[in-house]
């Protein structure tokens, strides 16, 4: 897919262009839908398939106390709209300026980029321009003038009510992750990146890639079976999402709040007597087959069925148990039989 960071990058394209426009946070159904007519349009006519977003939510820029909290990252969010048949993504970076720009002067700035634009799909609630007042009624208006169509699809529903981000975040967020999917139209995933971890996995026996999620929504804290993606393969495993209140309990064997009933692993000690300290959720991927080297890499999560909450347990070998059934149902699930 080509990528642009502004609109000059559509002046080199020669065959027409059906344009998408839109922030598209989650690319859920109703994005969809928008989507799949400029794809199949632009399959028609022989043109080519393109989508204008932003690289930012718009409320982060101008209030950031009220912007939502993203279903997906830039990254994530072009991954997803590749896999849709989108042949070319202009992201732009939003400023405060783009946002005092008047909506006629807009559009003409993107009908002198895209001389080959033929018709532009967006969404009954899009908005544009100086305080939105650019919307499709005022974009329908303007486009004989410019030369090219417009048209607006209605949302999509979902029992019975309309799709949305809005409703994906929430349903995310309380975990109810079949309704989320319900909406989004697959599962629900995330993008994150291998970051260096402490290591206190493999001391338990069960290795784990430790991610940096690049999105700003997670599920409630707990395990799940989940599928791994990279590199254009998919890999069945399980994620632990929380704050490892077991494990949080591991000490240095020098600290002074080592009890008698700690129990050593390596050169950490397990003190049951030791309060919690409430500590940032950390997402821990254990993937089944042979070990792989992950830092660095970006993986796609997609998170398919809760197996329990995240709790304490008393002891790390009552932990250790826990964790080999964990593994023994997600193995279940995928239809594994790997030691």
């Amino acid at each position: 897919m080509k990528l642009g960071s502004k609109l000059a990058c559509l002046r080199t394209q020669r065959r027409p262009v059906w344009l998408a426009a839109g922030f598209f946070d989650g690319v859920h159904r109703g994005h969809q839908a928008i989507i799949r007519k400029i794809v199949s349009a632009a399959r028609r006519k022989r043109g080519a398939a393109w989508v204008m977003t932003f690289d930012t939510h718009p409320l982060k820029v101008l209030d950031p106390k009220t912007a939502p909290r993203l279903l997906t990252s830039t990254a994530h969010k072009l991954r997803l709209l590749e896999a849709l048949g989108v042949q070319g993504c202009v992201v732009i970076h939003f400023t405060r300026a783009l946002a005092r720009q008047e909506p006629e002067a807009f559009v003409a700035l993107l009908k002198r980029s895209a001389p080959v634009l033929r018709q532009i799909v967006i969404g009954r609630n899009w908005t544009f321009g100086r305080q939105g007042r650019g919307n499709p009624a005022m974009l329908r208006a303007m486009a004989p003038r410019f030369g090219f169509k417009v048209t607006v699809i209605p949302p999509v529903r979902w029992h019975g009510s309309m799709v949305s981000s809005t409703r994906i975040r929430a349903a995310v967020l309380a975990g109810r992750l079949e309704q989320a999917a319900g909406m989004l139209g697959r599962p629900f995933s995330l993008l994150g990146t291998v970051i260096p971890g402490r290591g206190l996995g493999r001391k338990l026996g069960f290795p784990t890639a430790n991610l940096d999620p690049h999105n700003e929504v997670t599920p409630p804290d707990g395990v799940y079976i989940v599928r791994a993606r990279w590199n254009g393969t998919d890999y069945p495993g399980i994620v632990n999402l929380g704050v490892r209140p077991t494990v949080e309990r591991l000490r240095p064997r020098k600290s002074s709040d080592i009890g008698r009933s700690a129990l050593d692993v390596g050169r950490w000690t397990f003190a049951s007597p030791s309060p919690l300290r409430r500590t940032p959720s950390v997402l821990e991927l254990h993937l089944f087959g042979p070990h792989r080297n992950l830092y660095g890499k970006a993986i796609e999560v997609t998170f398919l069925k809760k197996l329990r909450r995240e709790r304490v347990f008393p002891s790390l070998e009552a932990l250790q148990r826990q964790i080999r059934k964990d593994i023994e149902r997600a193995k279940q699930f995928h239809g594994l039989n790997i030691p």
